[in-house]
């Protein structure tokens, strides 16, 4: 394992054979590390969700957080369903989890339940959620949802556009220094809006 995480930098085929070696001396301590690199360095999405449905079988009421500790691996798990294309399973997931007493929320998951909704167009449950977000940390890319609903509504969008940019300048934005988030947006498309 250790050596997996050195060469996952530098190396992915390397760290392949060393991380599938450690998930089967020991799948329940290593499942949810591979799962969320799959999804978040390689975007192997239908591995990350086998590794955490996997996973489920050891830890069936948490499987914990992601590496970075920006998510839950639930919530990593409905981000790759809806990579997929199985919005409707993604939307289960992160509803029943939201809804679970005692649920600890990662930073970002209104935002990420907010563009799920979006894209299935359901503008007022993304709103819903894109404004919950804000309560509680908001930053450029949640902004420019909540301004891509008001355009789709007819609704003045442009001073939550001017709000995106300016918080998007500020360095407001969803940040991992080794990759970048799932549903990141740049600059270039909050101005395009």
């Amino acid at each position: 394992m250790e050596k997996a995480t050195l060469t996952l930098k530098r190396d992915f085929s390397t760290w392949k054979i060393l991380i599938d070696k450690a998930v089967a001396l020991d799948p329940k301590i290593h499942l949810g590390y591979r799962g969320w690199c799959r999804f978040q360095f390689l975007r192997d999405y239908s591995g990350a969700v086998q590794d955490l449905e996997t996973l489920k079988q050891y830890y069936p009421e948490d499987l914990g957080r992601s590496l970075s500790g920006d998510y839950r691996l639930e919530v990593v798990k409905r981000m790759s369903y809806s990579a997929l294309g199985q919005k409707e399973k993604a939307t289960g997931i992160i509803e029943k989890l939201l809804a679970t007493r005692g649920h600890v929320k990662g930073l970002f998951d209104h935002d990420q339940v907010g563009v799920i909704y979006f894209e299935q167009g359901r503008y007022d449950k993304a709103l819903e959620n894109f404004e919950k977000q804000s309560k509680e940390y908001d930053f450029a890319e949640n902004i420019y949802f909540k301004s891509k609903v008001s355009k789709i509504r007819n609704k003045d969008y442009l001073d939550l556009k001017m709000l995106a940019l300016i918080t998007y300048d500020e360095g407001k934005v969803m940040k991992d220094v080794d990759t970048h988030h799932f549903n990141k947006i740049y600059r270039k498309q909050i101005a395009e809006l």
